[in-house]
């Protein structure tokens, strides 16, 4: 449906656009016959040869008549054309008209051939030379070529998508990819892996955001072993401390111990001569001891 209402849209501007550029070469055509100032120009190789050029390669076919409704082009046969013309002179066409634009020399308009039933573009109007003229263009061509634009615009356009949309994607990986790795890396250096690097490089944005994440890292290692080394360092230090109180422990026990054998024994000779339960026989006994 969409596709449908795009086409449509395509297909009305351009037989509005075709229309215009077309009503410009018949106004053209027009100023082309309105240059001979001389009906006997009419009839001369040159103004067959320029006629050729300027209309009957754009599918434009053209009636002269003189003031008494003489054939003045072409001379050779009637025509339907110049019986239309004949017709719009003396005021008996009963065809449909869409005037398009007017002024005193000229009618530009849309009209309908009820007999061929085809829709024309036209020019009737009358030359400064006294002649009247009928230029006519087929509708029917310009809506054909209107038809096959549209279908080159609308392909043309739909191709236009499906490449946008590949370099989109594209482009989006080209973006996304470095910013998932960087992603990655960081996740890594959060939890203390420090051997990952940034490796897509490049001289963008992201590329120097990776080597800057590369210097980090190299610098966060670096400051990490330096804390384990100062870490280790403390934690023998601390060991050091433990091992020295231990030794000052077991020490002070050991001359507690050795001291505390002999000091019992001086009590207790010292509470004895103290309350003389002991003589002076036992006490020098003691101190040979």
């Amino acid at each position: 449906m969409n596709k449908f209402l795009f086409c449509n849209g395509i297909y009305s501007f351009l037989e509005d656009y075709y229309v215009f550029k077309q009503k410009g070469t018949l106004k053209e055509a027009y100023q082309f016959l309105n240059s001979y100032d001389n009906v006997s120009g009419y009839d001369t190789d040159e103004f067959r040869s320029s006629l050729n050029e300027n209309c009957t390669e754009n599918n434009i076919r053209v009636a002269i008549l003189s003031s008494d409704f003489l054939g003045v082009y072409p001379k050779e046969y009637a025509g339907s054309l110049v019986a239309t013309l004949e017709g719009y002179s003396l005021g008996i066409d009963n065809s449909k008209k869409e005037t398009l634009e007017k002024n005193d020399a000229y009618i530009l308009q849309k009209t309908m051939d009820q007999h061929m039933d085809r829709d024309y573009l036209e020019i009737y109007g009358t030359l400064d030379n006294g002649c009247v003229c009928l230029l006519r263009m087929p509708l029917e061509s310009i809506r054909e070529n209107v038809r096959i634009s549209s279908q080159f615009l609308a392909y043309f356009s739909l191709f236009s998508i499906l490449v946008s949309i590949v370099l989109i994607t594209w482009l989006s990986n080209q973006i996304t990819k470095p910013i998932k790795e960087l992603t990655e890396l960081s996740k890594r250096m959060a939890e203390l892996d420090f051997d990952v690097k940034y490796t897509r490089g490049g001289e963008n944005e992201i590329g120097q955001l990776g080597e800057h994440f590369n210097k980090m890292s190299e610098n966060l290692e670096y400051a990490f072993s330096e804390l384990k080394t100062a870490n280790n360092e403390l934690q023998r230090d601390g060991e050091q401390k433990t091992q020295i109180d231990e030794m000052r422990k077991e020490f002070l026990s050991n001359v507690s111990h050795e001291l505390k054998t002999p000091l019992t024994s001086i009590s207790g000779y010292a509470e004895l001569i103290e309350t003389g339960l002991a003589g002076e026989n036992e006490v020098q006994r003691f101190a040979s001891e």
